[in-house]
């Protein structure tokens, strides 16, 4: 029986378009035929695995009961649109465990990334939800998520949004968002970092913005980090489940998209 595991160990994948094994119990064989999403090999320690990656929404169909592995991972929040007082985006809420499937279709549902003070959103597999990220506060408008959006900059501070995937019914990975600078006694003041599905985001102070919180290594990648406050780079690749970064500057547009979010499916074949 394949156990989960969550590895920051490197493999090598081989790209393939089809696979039909041979599973069954007491020794009889059973002919499986599992599709949907993008297809491809990889070994872990000696041990092989198919893997059915979805980028977009789409089905994994199977032609008879399996035991597999999943990981839904959301998309990650928006950043607030002000500049370095904007909180950053949270990191989409990630999943994972194993599921016995029956034959049949089972959906899986990615969330795409979205733009600046937008809460992120949802993906799942077959019913099991990775939360979306709470979008990074452009005034009072810290919003909760699979990892909570950072704190806007502003009279007293702002607090970050709550993680909430952890205690959603489906369990998983999310943390705070960091809490946005008070600005009293001085007109420097920077948001809060996103909350990362493996760590908290960092306060933002009078001098600099609060990091993003880390994402989550997840059979090899990470996933889910929070939004940095007054950063300029897009952190935000597709796929990622990345909060995004809130601008340097007063008032300064964020141009870019949040991560979207991903579904992967592995099972054994060896």
């Amino acid at each position: 029986m394949s156990q989960l595991q969550v590895t920051g160990k490197e493999v090598w994948v081989r790209h393939l378009s089809k696979w039909t094994g041979k599973f069954g119990e007491r020794g009889e064989a059973v002919t499986l035929t599992a599709t949907g999403g993008t297809e491809y090999d990889i070994d872990v320690d000696g041990t092989q695995y198919r893997v059915h990656e979805f980028t977009e929404s789409g089905d994994f169909e199977v032609s008879s009961e399996i035991e597999a592995e999943y990981l839904v991972v959301a998309g990650g929040g928006g950043a607030g649109q002000d500049g370095q007082r904007g909180g950053g985006g949270g990191g989409g809420g990630i999943v994972v465990g194993t599921l016995i499937c029956g034959a049949g279709a089972y959906p899986a549902i990615v969330g795409a990334g979205v733009p600046a003070s937008t809460k992120g959103n949802d993906s799942s597999f077959a019913g099991i939800t990775g939360l979306g990220g709470g979008a990074g506060a452009r005034n009072l408008d810290t919003q909760e998520g699979g990892s909570g959006g950072g704190g806007h900059a502003q009279t007293g501070g702002q607090p970050g949004g709550t993680g909430i995937q952890p205690t959603s019914e489906w369990g998983g990975y999310g943390h705070n968002g960091g809490d946005g600078s008070s600005s009293a006694g001085t007109s420097s003041r920077y948001g809060g970092g996103g909350g990362g599905a493996g760590g908290a985001g960092a306060n933002g102070t009078t001098s600099i913005g609060g990091s993003g919180g880390p994402g989550l290594v997840v059979w090899g990648k990470t996933y889910s980090a929070g939004g940095t406050a007054d950063n300029d780079d897009n952190n935000c690749p597709p796929n990622s489940g990345n909060g995004s970064n809130s601008p340097t500057g007063y008032g300064t547009t964020i141009t870019w998209n949040s991560g979207s979010g991903v579904v992967i499916i592995r099972y054994r074949i060896g």
